[in-house]
C-alpha cells in the first residue's frame, strides 16, 4: 500500500542517515594464537562444535588471536539495568564487547585472509588474564630451571634465583616462588574488576564507588574507569580511588590488553623427566591453545574471507560489521539524538508531504470520475 511504502521508506532513510555518519578510527592490536590466550578462545570453539561431524577445527592452531577493537552499546532494560532499587534509574545499561581476529600466523601483522569474532568484554579479559598469568608463570619455571642455582655452593638457593630473575628482567618471578609475594606488598586484585564493581574498603556509604573497564575514545584500548553508578555509566572524580585507598588505579592509561599476535598453537612443554609435552598432549590432542577455544566457543564469528577452510561461519558477519558500529555510535553519541530525531523530523515531513500529495491527487480524481457519471 501507499502508507507502507512510506513508512518502508522513511525507515530505510532514517537508517541510511544514520550510516552516513563518520565511522570510530579503530586501530587494530594483534594477539598470537600459540600463547595461551589464543588456545584458551580456540578451545572453546572445539567443544561448542565437537557434534558437528567431519568439521575440522585443527586450522586454528595455524592462526594467531589479534585484539581488534573494544565497543560499547546501550541496551534497553525496563528494570533499570543494574542501578539498583532507584525508582529513577536509567532504563538501561551499557554492553561492552571486543572484536577481535584469527590471523594467519604468517602474515598476522595485515591479517590477510582472516577471521573476525565478536565476544562480551568480560569474557574476553577473563581467558586474557588467565593466559598472561599461565604465560607468566610458565616462563618463569623455564626460567628457573636453567639458573643453575643448584650448581652454586656459594650462596642460598633464593638468592641465586632472585639474581637470576633480575638478569633476565623477570623479578615478578619472585612471587611464585614464594606464592603471593611479600604480605606487606600491594596487591591490585584485577580478577576483582574484570566488570562494574564496587571498590570493597571503601567506609563512606555516602559517596560510593565502581571501578570497571572501559573502551577507549578509538576502541583501540581498554582501561579501567571510577565511576559512581553501578552500571560504569557516570564517571566519578578523577583520583577518587587514590582518595579512598591511598593507592593509585592502574591500567588508567596503560591498556589492559596488548596489541601483540598470540599463536593458538600448543607450545611444546618439558617436565622433570624430560617427556616432551607428554602430559599435555592427552587433554589436547588437536595441539590448540586453551585460551583460543574458550573464546571461540561463545563469539558471534565472521568467517567468510578465511583460505582453505572446509566450513565456514558467516552469522554474525552482518551484526559485526554493520549493526554494531551504528548501535554503538548512537550509544557514544558519535550521533546525537537531536541529530537522529532533527532527520526523522525532516524525512518523515517530505514523506507526510508527498503522501498528502498523492492523497489530494487521488481524491480529485475520484471527483472527477464522480462527475462524469453524474452528467451521463
Amino acid at each position: 500500500t501507499t502508507i507502507g511504502m512510506m513508512i518502508r521508506f522513511l525507515t530505510l532513510s532514517t537508517v541510511l542517515a544514520i550510516s552516513s555518519a563518520s565511522m570510530v578510527n579503530m586501530e587494530k592490536v594483534d594477539i598470537p594464537m600459540n600463547s595461551e590466550i589464543g588456545s584458551r578462545l580456540m578451545s572453546k570453539a572445539r567443544r561448542l562444535n565437537g557434534d558437528d561431524d567431519g568439521i575440522d577445527f585443527t586450522w586454528v592452531k595455524n592462526y594467531s588471536l589479534k585484539f581488534d577493537s573494544c565497543h560499547t552499546t546501550f541496551e534497553f532494560r525496563p528494570d533499570g539495568g543494574n542501578s539498583g532499587d532507584e525508582e529513577d534509574a536509567i532504563p538501561g545499561e551499557s554492553q561492552l564487547y571486543v572484536q577481535f581476529k584469527l590471523c594467519p600466523s604468517e602474515s598476522c601483522n595485515f591479517c590477510r585472509n582472516g577471521a573476525d569474532y565478536l565476544v562480551e568484554l568480560r569474557e574476553f579479559l577473563e581467558s586474557y588474564n588467565n593466559f598472561q598469568e599461565e604465560l607468566k608463570e610458565y616462563n618463569c619455571e623455564r626460567l628457573k630451571n636453567n639458573c643453575a642455582c643448584d650448581d652454586d655452593q656459594n650462596q642460598d638457593d633464593q638468592n641465586c634465583f632472585a639474581q637470576c630473575y633480575m638478569a633476565a628482567d623477570m623479578s615478578y618471578c619472585e612471587d611464585y616462588d614464594s606464592g603471593d609475594g611479600n604480605d606487606d606488598d600491594y596487591v591490585f586484585e584485577l580478577d576483582e574488576y574484570l566488570e562494574c564493581s564496587e571498590v570493597e574498603d571503601n567506609d563512606d556509604d555516602s559517596n560510593m564507588l565502581y571501578i570497571g573497564p572501559m573502551c577507549s575514545k578509538n576502541g583501540q584500548s581498554i582501561y579501567l574507569g571510577e565511576f559512581q553508578d553501578r552500571q560504569c555509566s557516570k564517571k566519578a572524580t578523577k583520583g577518587t580511588y587514590e582518595a579512598l585507598t591511598g593507592k593509585s588505579l592502574p591500567y588508567t592509561s596503560t591498556s589492559l590488553v596488548s596489541r601483540d599476535c598470540i599463536s593458538c598453537e600448543e607450545p611444546v612443554y618439558y617436565d622433570d623427566d624430560a617427556n616432551q609435552n607428554q602430559n599435555n598432549q592427552g587433554d589436547n590432542e588437536d595441539g590448540i591453545r586453551e585460551f583460543c577455544q574458550e573464546l571461540y566457543e561463545g563469539a558471534a564469528k565472521c568467517e567468510k574471507n578465511l583460505k582453505n577452510v572446509d566450513y565456514k561461519y558467516t552469522g554474525g558477519c552482518e551484526y559485526i560489521h554493520k549493526m554494531l558500529p551504528q548501535a554503538e555510535r548512537m550509544a557514544t553519541g558519535s550521533v546525537s539524538t537531536s541529530t537522529v530525531f532533527a532527520w526523522i523530523f525532516g524525512i518523515s515531513t517530505v514523506a507526510l508531504s508527498v503522501y498528502a500529495f498523492l492523497m489530494y491527487r487521488r481524491l480529485k480524481r475520484a471527483q472527477v470520475s464522480l462527475f462524469s457519471e453524474g452528467d451521463n
